[in-house]
């Protein structure tokens, strides 16, 4: 025989009553399981707790952001060590939406280098499937201050499916190392994965 559900008062909160199990679903503060709240005019407010929802939870189509800092020792070294942005999702592609590279020169500044580029893969010197247009060498060489760049997804075309399926993201640089430099940067990837 089904238990009758009350909705019983508990404590200065309110329950559900199912046979001898209370359930409390309001409380003395007018929360309701920490996800809703009755004002004044019992009217029913949806909440969202803060630490909820996270990048991890949201649909996998969504755009999704990483965003990583980068010592003066990485920035020199990811010509040879290309620095993890983002791991790679199994079987799965990572399609980045637009990348933001802000570096904070010093006047100890970069010298030498080539090209930076996020791509696919550890593949040293940059030679991976790259994911946007160039920034180039002179950003990072001339930088004795805060610059920002900006960059947007470039079309992939006929690229060979297991050179970007499971592939994580890294930030390399092609020609040569960086050397000298002192600065720091933030690197801002927006992407979704498919």
């Amino acid at each position: 025989m089904a238990h009758k559900k009350e909705f019983v008062a508990t404590g200065g909160g309110y329950s559900v009553k199912n046979g001898s199990t209370v359930t409390p679903v309001i409380n003395q503060d007018g929360t309701l399981n920490g996800s809703a709240v009755i004002d004044d005019l019992s009217i029913t407010t949806a909440k969202i707790n803060t630490s909820a929802v996270t990048s991890d939870k949201l649909d996998q189509s969504i755009i999704k952001v990483a965003s990583i800092t980068l010592t003066a020792a990485q920035i020199n070294g990811m010509y040879a060590t290309p620095v993890l942005v983002l791991a790679g999702v199994s079987s799965k592609v990572i399609i980045v939406d637009t990348v933001n590279f802000d570096l904070t020169g010093t006047a100890t500044q970069f010298a030498s280098g080539g090209v930076v580029n996020v791509q696919y893969d550890s593949t040293v010197n940059g030679a991976g499937t790259t994911c946007h247009a160039d920034i180039a060498a002179t950003v990072v060489t001339g930088a004795t201050a805060l610059v920002k760049t900006h960059r947007i997804s470039k079309d992939l075309s006929a690229i060979a499916t297991d050179a970007i399926t499971g592939k994580g993201l890294y930030i390399s640089n092609k020609t040569a190392a960086f050397t000298t430099g002192t600065g720091t940067a933030v690197l801002t990837v927006r992407y979704h994965v498919i």
